[in-house]
């Protein structure tokens, strides 16, 4: 691959959790979130495989989209079948069938953990950039935009008609090429009904997210999110044994 498709496709990735340029030093503030190094939403995904998985996995091709194909013949192929899967197999399949649907994901490479819910009528582009943590739910009518990675924590719910969209096209770009930044959605958020969150966002752990709101910006964690743009509105607060407190 030349340097210029290479940097062509690095700039596509775009990766933003939480950097603009490199990776934070072994050891800073600023190479972990919430306690945890960054990108490992579900626990065991460090950055730099995060970085290298989504390199690898983009298939974007470098051109012009008005001319020809967007992807790599590979990435097609692999569509096609997991088309054919998701019609024959995945959304006819009984509404208590998770574990199912869940087997059907990870055949087509996705990380799956224990006790997902992924309901019959949810959509995923490409089941090989998805990640999905311990007991998270992703309801009916749910799109799921992998053209980059998205990644979700434990106990994390994306409600009915939300839109994680991992893709977008470069407006300013004589060939409209396509590009692709991961998204990141921490442990025990909550994506709210027809809530959009566009590419290269980060959900900060326990935040809610409203419904229908536009969320263009990363959004902090254990806070109460909503509008369009979508915007920090409040801290959530937990109700526990001892009273009202805040989230961790």
């Amino acid at each position: 691959m030349i340097a210029s498709e290479l940097n062509v496709r690095k700039m596509a990735v775009g990766l933003r959790f939480g950097m603009s340029a490199g990776l934070p030093a072994e050891g800073s503030p600023e190479r972990y979130l919430n306690g945890r190094p960054r990108g490992d939403c579900v626990g065991r995904l460090p950055l730099e495989r995060a970085v290298a998985d989504a390199e690898r996995s983009l298939e974007i091709q470098v051109g012009d989209a008005h001319t020809g194909p967007c992807f790599t013949l590979a990435n097609r192929v692999r569509r096609a079948l997991w088309g054919a899967a998701y019609l024959l197999l995945f959304r006819p399949s009984p509404r208590p069938c998770h574990a199912w649907r869940a087997f059907l994901l990870r055949l087509f490479g996705a990380k799956i953990g224990r006790g997902v819910h992924v309901y019959a009528k949810a959509r995923v582009w490409a089941p090989w950039n998805l990640e999905i943590g311990d007991e998270s739910g992703v309801a009916d009518d749910a799109i799921l935009y992998t053209m980059a990675p998205i990644l979700l924590g434990r106990r994390v719910v994306v409600s009915q008609g939300a839109h994680l969209c991992a893709g977008t096209h470069d407006y300013e770009d004589p060939g409209f090429r396509l590009t692709a930044s991961p998204i990141r959605v921490g442990d025990r958020a909550w994506i709210a009904a027809e809530a959009f969150v566009h590419p290269g966002v980060t959900i900060g752990e326990g935040a809610v997210i409203g419904a229908r709101s536009v969320v263009t910006k990363d959004m902090p964690a254990w806070t109460v999110c909503a509008g369009h743009p979508c915007k920090p509105l409040k801290p959530r607060v937990l109700r526990g044994a001892d009273g009202p407190h805040p989230g961790p």
